[in-house]
């Protein structure tokens, strides 16, 4: 039997729930967080690396992007640019605004889930 060896890395893990828009782990074990652990329970020598954001910021995907300024430029000329980035008002997703959502990912790490 061929045993593999795979790194599943997981980015961008946020306190942003599913009523925030998306669900970035912030519904915890009702969201994709509880998917990775229903992986786990199915394969228990599985490790995971998760990223976590301390301050997370919606950005628009690269090419999107590109092609959005140089769409600006063309008409407003080549000094123009915009700012597409999604601020969110008072930095909503910053870790020390969720203490247990913090504890309950620390308590995930402790018994060795993530």
């Amino acid at each position: 039997m061929t045993k593999l060896k795979v790194c599943f890395a997981v980015d961008d893990i946020n306190p942003m729930t599913s009523s925030d828009g998306m669900d970035f782990g912030g519904d915890l074990e009702n969201g994709v967080l509880g998917k990775l652990i229903d992986l786990r329970k199915n394969f228990p020598k599985l490790k995971f690396t998760l990223f976590v954001v301390p301050n997370y910021l919606a950005k628009p995907q690269h090419t999107y992007f590109e092609f959005k300024q140089r769409f600006i430029k063309k008409i407003f000329g080549k000094n123009a640019a915009i700012n597409s980035v999604k601020k969110f008002n008072d930095d909503p997703f910053r870790l020390d605004k969720h203490p247990d959502w913090c504890s309950k990912m620390k308590k995930f790490s402790s018994k060795n889930i993530f």
